[in-house]
């Protein structure tokens, strides 16, 4: 029995290191395409807002499953987040845009948006029904941008930066910066 028991807790605690192990490279990872393709040296700059933007994503796909919904996964949808927000705000905090758009994810019309912390959580739940809906990878953005009909307006913004920022990416596992 205590054997049994001693197994339990270390596979519960393997499985908590993994978690963490794989949060912290989502962070790292985030953080280095945002430094190297979204650095302004001001107020719009959403490096510090990378680990809040991983997190929630984690949270959510948390809650979701805690509920029953197929959201697993979720947490890893980080990326085509950032992807979103490069494509239609280049990932600039405070800023706003026609249409009651802001910044850094595009947020229309919420309340308190332009705080890029409220903005991740109202663009992460949006894009959370998305994904409940089958949607996936550049799917996810189209669907974000146009829930009624699904598109990529401006001649494929959404694929062109996802390309550019996984060659930022690929560059710093080229260097030994990101693992």
């Amino acid at each position: 029995m205590h054997r049994i028991i001693a197994l339990t807790v270390a596979i519960i605690a393997a499985t908590a290191a993994l978690a963490q192990d794989l949060h912290a490279v989502r962070v790292a990872k985030c953080r280095y395409v945002v430094r190297h393709a979204y650095y302004y040296g001001d107020e719009r700059d959403f490096l510090p807002y990378c680990e809040y933007l991983v997190t929630y994503h984690e949270q959510l796909e948390r809650d979701a499953l805690a509920k029953g919904k197929p959201a697993s996964g979720y947490g890893a949808a980080w990326w085509y987040s950032l992807v979103y927000g490069g494509a239609n705000f280049s990932l600039k905090c405070y800023r706003r845009a026609p249409g009651r758009c802001v910044g850094p994810l595009d947020v229309k019309g919420k309340p308190g948006s332009i705080d890029p912390k409220r903005n991740i959580q109202y663009h992460c739940q949006e894009m959370l029904t998305g994904y409940l809906r089958g949607y996936r990878g550049l799917g996810l953005c189209r669907y974000t941008m146009l829930p009624a009909r699904p598109t990529d307006w401006g001649g494929g913004m959404f694929a062109k930066t996802d390309a550019r920022l996984r060659a930022v990416l690929a560059g710093g596992y080229r260097d030994g910066e990101v693992r």
